[in-house]
């Protein structure tokens, strides 16, 4: 197993998550001939819960896409285009 912890905020004055005030945790588990990936963000605001959650969901599937060989071509962002 491998893990990735870092923290997490913006640094733009008056933002509700300042630099260091969350923290991820990226977990990598071999399972066969796959790697299960696991993130955990902690510290949220509870506002700020949904939001990154769709962000965080819409990378690790552009993520999935790129492992599985194809191109998840130009990234507009989470929640573009719906």
């Amino acid at each position: 197993m491998r893990k990735v912890v870092f923290t997490f905020g913006w640094e733009q004055e008056g933002h509700p998550i300042p630099p260091g005030s969350t923290t991820v945790e990226i977990t990598l588990q071999p399972e066969g001939d796959k790697t299960r990936v696991r993130l955990v963000h902690r510290g949220l605001p509870d506002d700020a819960v949904e939001d990154h959650g769709a962000g965080w969901a819409h990378y690790l599937q552009r993520l999935a896409v790129r492992v599985g060989g194809d191109d998840p071509g130009p990234d507009i962002g989470p929640g573009a285009g719906d």
